[in-house]
């Protein structure tokens, strides 16, 4: 039963969300929870109650056999310990990296279809039964229920075309073309930035090295697509910048943007060079705890647009994330925190602000882009109170629009105060 349970886990899955769609949150916060513990009990507890049945029913089996009870429970337990760490440990660290999702389950079905053949029991009817029913869902798993039959998820292939994927413990990353380019996105549906969006990507680093114009380092927290990060690079806007460190959390994003964004269908380098330049430096790793384990300090420290609701996001809006971050800072030097101010009610953006300002003598606001309804903005950490940089001397162009939405205003030394906010 748990071996079947986990071959129909992945098409069950599949039926249930959607084909890997975002769970829908048209409703109230209780209704949400109930949603999501509805579908994923649907998904997962085919293969879960039976497997989980395995432990107790050798221990009550063994009870016919043993004369030393507390051996006979004390190795079962042992077993069954070093059996989940082992499991665990593989599944992580081997399995997911090296098959995938899909395949990996169809090998735990399979060792479980494997044991339900091989394993002694009495030659009772029932017993031929169940092994005739294990070598026939065998048989199907390699199959009508191999996993390479099943379809893209819907999450990305609504967006696009899904060209290539990476999996791993972490999460799963595709690269989705799409009639403008390419596009990064995580778990199917969370959009780590595309071709299409290379401007907005930019403007993340442009608009605090134009404010700042002195900056020799960068650190980047978060990479992603790596046109942000690649955008410090820019030799003629930013001549000053000696040094550019990017740390991404996923392997799988790295590759990603190394093989489809450092060179486009025209040969251009979105990237900037970021994966060859010598001032630049990219790294694996979770760059909150790199912060705190790294004692070089740094210019300017610009934290990527997370969007709230991610798991384990709330660390990096902590007082004692900022209180990390201001002790990495030169003398002089700036923390940007981008912000989705359409992912954040009033109350959250306060607790942000609030929070930065118990921690930096002087905190500014400025906004990264002209678009309602999809508005961005950055607070700017200072780690002493200096002065905002005066802006470029001469004429103001004008950059008018009839669409709102499309407005793209020019960010250049002249324009740059118009992104100040405060």
């Amino acid at each position: 039963l748990g071996g079947t349970g986990r071959a129909l886990t992945r098409f069950v899955s599949m039926a249930v969300s959607g084909g890997m769609e975002m769970l829908a949150t048209d409703c109230a916060f209780a209704g949400y929870v109930v949603r999501l513990f509805a579908t994923a009990t649907v998904a997962i507890a085919p293969a879960c109650l039976p497997l989980g049945a395995v432990f107790p029913l050798l221990m009550k089996g063994e009870e016919a056999f043993s004369t030393q009870p507390g051996k006979s429970i004390g190795t079962l337990s042992a077993v069954n310990t070093i059996g989940a760490i082992l499991g665990s440990l593989a599944a992580g660290f081997l399995l997911l990296g090296g098959l995938g999702v899909w395949p990996t389950i169809q090998l735990i079905a399979s060792i479980y279809l494997l044991l339900a053949i091989i394993t002694p029991a009495s030659g009772s009817r029932a017993t031929h039964a169940v092994r005739i029913a294990a070598v026939a869902m065998l048989a199907l798993l390699f199959t009508q229920l191999d996993p390479s039959k099943l379809p893209a998820p819907a999450g990305t292939e609504k967006h696009g075309q899904v060209v290539e994927t990476w999996e791993g413990s972490d999460c799963t990353v595709t690269v989705v073309e799409t009639a403008r380019g390419h596009a990064i996105r995580i778990n199917s549906n969370y959009g780590l930035g595309s071709t299409d969006a290379y401007a907005s990507q930019m403007f993340q680093a442009r608009i605090p090295l134009l404010a700042w114009p002195e900056t020799d380092s960068v650190f980047f927290l978060g990479m992603g697509t790596g046109i942000t990060a690649g955008e410090a690079l820019n030799r003629n806007d930013f001549p000053r910048v000696g040094k550019v460190v990017a740390s991404e959390l996923s392997p799988g994003v790295v590759a990603a943007s190394r093989k489809y964004f450092t060179r486009t269908a025209e040969g251009f380098d979105l990237t900037n060079g970021l994966f060859t330049d010598p001032r630049a430096s990219v790294v694996i790793s979770d760059g909150r705890n790199r912060l705190m384990a790294d004692r070089e300090r740094y210019a300017m420290i610009n934290a990527d647009l997370f969007l709230p609701y991610r798991r384990g996001t709330g660390n990096l809006y902590s007082r004692e994330h900022f209180q990390t971050v201001r002790a990495r800072l030169k003398p002089g030097g700036v923390f940007v925190q981008w912000l989705p101010l359409y992912q954040v009610s009033e109350k959250e953006f306060a607790v942000i602000a609030n929070t930065m300002i118990t921690v930096f003598p002087q905190v500014s606001l400025w906004r990264g882009n002209c678009q309602p309804g999809a508005e961005i903005a950055a607070l700017v950490g200072h780690s002493d109170p200096t002065p905002i940089p005066a802006a470029a001397s001469g004429e103001m162009p004008s950059t008018p629009s009839p669409d709102m939405q499309e407005f793209m205003l020019s960010i250049n030394p002249r324009t740059i105060p118009l992104f100040y906010g405060g």
